[in-house]
Parts: C-alpha cells; structure tokens; sequence
C-alpha cells in the first residue's frame, strides 16, 4: 500500500508583497488617449531585504500615428509613495530638460531605458514595512501607470513570543474529500506583558511544498500580548486532494 500523505510543520522567521492598480492620465491639451505607458515586468507578490524592484517602461500606440514630446535623457523617470501618498524617492534627476519629438506608427511599442528601485529613501536609508506606490510617468507627455507594492523587512520581535501551529483533521486517511486546518498562534508564555512592534506593517507568510502566499498581519490586531496570553492569527485550509505522496511541508515566516 503506497505510503499515506502526512503534513510537517515548520516555523521561520524573517520576510515580504504586492498587488497592481494601473491607471493612465494625458497632459492638458494633446490627446494621448491611444497611448498606454506600462510595466513590461513581472512584479513578485513581496520582496525581502537585498531584492531590487525592476521597472521596465514601455509605450504603445493603439491608434493613428502620433507626434509626441519626449526627453531623450530619460524617457521616464518614478515616484515612490508611501500608503500616506508621503513621497519616498524619486529618479526625475535623470531628466536633463532636453527635448525630441518622437513620432510613434500605428500599434508600435517604444522600448525606454529601464530603472530599478531597491527599497531606500531619497537619504540612501532602508525603507519601513509597508505598502508602497510606484508611480511610472512619461518625460513630457504626463502619461503614468501605478504599481502597488508590499514590502517587510525582518520584523524583530520579543525572544519569548512564540508561533504557534496546530493541525486539525477532518475524515481519514483515505478520504479524499477531507481536510486539515492549520490554525496559527501568537503565543506570550512568560508572566510579563509583551509590548508588540506594531509601528512595524508585519504579514504572515506561510509555504506549503514550496508555494507561498500572504496571510493576516502578525500582530493579530494586538499591541499588547499579555501574561500567558494566546491570540489566534489566522487558519490555512488545505483539501487532502493536495496533498502529495509521502511528506508536505508546512512553514510560516513572519
């Protein structure tokens, strides 16, 4: 008989996100509304300390042939905002004011020199956990795309806080339509009240067989975990269909 599927579970500390919301705006006065300035990039859904966001900029006409302003310079240049609409940093420095007139055929794409943002301020300093803004805009025309960002640094929390995690099993090993529910807990197993770095935007991440995704924030709407409390966090369903043969892996990283 083949060896029954079993779920492990593991902790790890230490991690990062993302989701997209284009838009496209004209400058007053010259009609742009065939033109669409986008990301021709894939975004990964966080990015951990050390990871750069790549942003490669494109235009394309999906109208007549069209004779717009452009500075050669820089073609584009972003904007990083904070969820506060605080801008963070800028590249607009590249543009040197120098002036072209780029005439763009019918269903033609222009390819502009790409640009990479690794997560530090105007002041070179790494930049807070958080949901971010990248704002992506054409050198003369105004035209611009948005990105929504997530990123997390390693959040540190206190050495006696623990994760954690409980398997529940619904039917049996041969059942095929049963499941389990991993249930994740923030755990304060000292007498002291712990103070939870909730300046800090924090998600759990969890991996099962090496696919991730984002769960509820760490702090589980606490600022405080008192003495021998336990706060529940959030669960992770998974069908036993999906299962593989032998062992599946389960971690959580803050």
């Amino acid at each position: 008989m083949a060896e029954a599927s079993r779920v492990l579970i593991g902790l790890v500390c230490g991690l990062f996100i993302l989701s997209a919301i284009p838009y496209t705006t004209a400058q007053e006065g010259i009609d742009l509304e065939d033109l669409s300035l986008e990301f021709d990039n894939q975004f990964e859904l966080w990015y951990e300390i050390g990871e750069v966001i790549d942003i490669n900029p494109i235009l394309t006409n999906y109208g007549d042939q069209i004779s717009i302003s452009n500075d050669p310079s820089c073609g584009t240049y972003f904007i990083i905002k904070d969820d506060k609409m605080n801008s963070i940093y800028e590249n607009s420095v590249n543009c040197r004011e120098q002036e072209q007139q780029l005439i763009i055929e019918p269903m033609e794409t222009i390819i502009f020199q790409n640009w990479q943002w690794d997560f530090t301020d105007s002041n070179g300093e790494l930049v807070p956990s958080g949901t971010y803004v990248v704002t992506l805009i054409h050198s003369k025309t105004n035209l611009r795309v948005d990105q929504n960002i997530y990123f997390q640094q390693s959040i540190t929390f206190d050495s006696n806080l623990e994760l954690e995690l409980d398997l529940t099993s619904v039917g049996n090993s041969d059942d095929k339509e049963g499941h389990h529910l991993i249930g994740i807990t923030l755990s304060n197993p000292t007498d002291s009240d712990i103070i939870l770095p909730t300046q800090e935007s924090c998600k759990l991440i969890y991996s099962f067989n090496g696919l991730e995704r984002m769960l509820n924030s760490c702090y589980g709407g606490n600022l405080i975990l008192h003495a021998y409390e336990n706060s529940y966090l959030d669960g992770i369903f998974i069908e036993r269909g999906e299962l593989l043969e032998g062992e599946n892996l389960v971690t959580v990283k803050t």
